[in-house]
């Protein structure tokens, strides 16, 4: 079969015997949501840009900018994937660029040394109340 969700998923066992443990359940909300999207469709041949991203905006619209972005760029491994094994003639996810909304990625918060004490004392206090 040549839908989506069945290059998605050939690719995706190639992928997964190289991958970290944390890697693979991370990679499937790239084309899990568009898969079962457009999945019983056409043939991944058939996709067109604007029904990609149609199936990227409905998680786009949720607020989750960075994961729409995510889920492009896995989709647009999955078509090149295609394309290498002769199921579709170009990825036509790099036409979409620039049309989700920008993610401004900020930093993940730091416990300032200060704190460390603090934190320890709570760690400590969370491993013997989990020992009841």
């Amino acid at each position: 079969m040549n839908s989506f969700e069945a290059v998605a998923r050939e690719w995706y066992g190639k992928r997964a015997k190289v991958w970290s443990l944390i890697t693979p359940p991370t990679c499937c909300f790239g084309w899990r949501p568009i898969s079962f999207r457009i999945s019983g469709g056409p043939p991944i041949a058939e996709i067109s840009a604007p029904e990609l991203l149609a199936a990227v905006r409905k998680v786009e619209h949720r607020g989750a900018y960075d994961l729409a972005h995510r889920i492009l760029q896995v989709a647009s491994e999955v078509f090149r994937y295609g394309v290498a094994t002769a199921r579709c003639e170009r990825d036509s996810a790099p036409d979409l660029r620039g049309a989700l909304t920008p993610h401004k990625g900020k930093n993940q918060a730091a416990v300032k040394p200060d704190e460390i004490p603090k934190l320890l004392e709570a760690i400590g206090t969370y491993a013997q109340i989990g020992d009841r």
